[in-house]
């Protein structure tokens, strides 16, 4: 049974963490199909800007929500974020204007914001507390594994397909994996059935704000969560959108530049469970975040 309950765990992780990496695909994506999309829709570089911007604090701001969420009802709403996150592709895949591009990444964002928090919600309820670092650095290393060979992919493939048809198949396979989770995806305990009202409404914003109350009285959590957004925020700008321009202006083909761009995932990957290992062994979060940072 033991052995059972491992192979149950596993299963419920990858599932998840098959959602991180279609959140990845889509996210890394933009970098290659933004040239694309901007020329067909006549967009200028402030619009395409702007698109990624709005994507970025939408889906920061959803955190709040999406962890919250997640406590209250379990790993099973990631089905809906899944499903959710294929329809906005959908509609971005199909936009013919800057407005309805902006509602679809409105739409991923939402959906997105529920990738790795509910993956690593996934690994702490099927894994052990102590392997809980660990579980959190394997998503991040199969996610960003799977965003370099997503873009260099793309790369070739938007040669012979549209940024559209890129999209589209990136949105079914999120709908797809939806479908999956519908039957399996499941928590080791299951939860209370949640009956929808004004009053569990009510009970769940008074969650939130009193968790983001006590959030902000702890200085620690500012800072990191400061250094966390300025790390991390610098890697999805580079990896997701400006790399590639950056890389153009310096005299590279768009091509080369694209395949170049991809590889600043690489280091996400390997650096990932690496740091976990390393902290782990030195028994000590801070030297290792230190360290990152130069």
């Amino acid at each position: 049974m033991k052995e059972l309950h491992g192979l149950m765990a596993w299963y419920n992780w990858l599932l998840a963490t098959s959602f991180v990496v279609i959140v990845f695909a889509m996210q890394s994506s933009y970098a290659i199909t933004s040239v694309s999309l901007a020329d067909d829709l006549a967009l200028t570089i402030t619009q395409i800007g702007l698109i990624s911007s709005v994507y970025t604090w939408v889906f920061a701001l959803t955190q709040f929500v999406s962890g919250t969420l997640l406590d209250r009802l379990g790993s099973r709403i990631i089905i809906f974020a899944a499903i959710l996150l294929g329809l906005g592709g959908l509609l971005f895949a199909e936009a013919s204007s800057f407005g309805v591009l902006l509602l679809a990444q409105i739409i991923i964002a939402l959906a997105a914001s529920f990738g790795f928090v509910g993956a690593g919600f996934v690994g702490g309820q099927w894994f052990s507390p102590v392997k809980y670092g660990l579980m959190f650095s394997l998503v991040q290393f199969v996610a960003s594994s799977m965003a370099i060979v997503t873009q260099q992919a793309f790369n070739f493939l938007i040669l012979e397909f549209s940024w559209s048809e890129l999209v589209n198949g990136i949105a079914w396979s999120s709908i797809l994996l939806g479908g999956v989770m519908v039957f399996s995806l499941r928590d080791p305990t299951p939860l209370s059935p949640v009956k929808p009202s004004l009053q569990y409404a009510n009970e769940l914003i008074h969650d939130i704000m009193n968790s983001l109350t006590h959030i902000a009285a702890n200085r620690n959590a500012w800072i990191n969560c400061l250094i966390g957004g300025a790390s991390f925020g610098s890697m999805l700008a580079i990896g997701v959108l400006w790399g590639p321009r950056i890389l153009v202006a310096n005299g590279h083909d768009i091509s080369t530049a694209n395949s170049l761009a991809s590889f600043s995932w690489l280091g996400l990957a390997i650096g990932s469970p690496l740091i976990a290992v390393i902290s782990d062994k030195l028994k000590s979060r801070k030297l290792p975040l230190r360290a990152s940072l130069f």
